[in-house]
């Protein structure tokens, strides 16, 4: 099974992906069962990610490895949790969610993530538009 990368997944394709993989580890016991494919720039991928925790100067603190299909958002709080808690946490728009806000705020940690663009909607467009 392919999914697409950084959408969000209904119930139904998790169950029946979890299904898949079990029939595919019955079946293909020494098979590499944790990695899983994902579709990315018309470009099929598959495999891992890495998310590296560093300090300003750039030494690794800690590197979280975790299959291709889940979202970047959920690397944080493993990553937090494997340093000592930090002031401030920088990180690209991926790692952006309520929940890892509400996490930092929690461990004390000033959010410095980048915000995502909001979708744009009819009454911005129509702002934007020539008379």
């Amino acid at each position: 099974m392919v999914t697409e990368d950084r959408t969000e997944r209904r119930v139904e394709e998790v169950q029946l992906e979890a299904v898949y993989h079990a029939a595919k580890q019955q079946a293909h016991p020494n098979a590499d069962h944790d990695g899983y494919w994902v579709k990315k720039r018309n470009q099929t991928i598959y495999g891992y990610k890495k998310h590296i925790s560093t300090t300003e100067a750039g030494m690794i603190l800690a590197v979280h490895t975790m299959p291709t299909n889940e979202h970047d958002s959920m690397a944080l709080v493993p990553l937090i949790n494997c340093t000592q808690h930090q002031q401030e946490v920088l990180a690209d728009k991926d790692y952006k969610s309520k929940a890892n806000d509400e996490f930092l705020a929690v461990c004390g940690s000033r959010s410095r993530i980048m915000h995502k663009v909001p979708e744009p909607s009819d009454d911005i467009c129509s702002i934007c538009r020539e008379p």
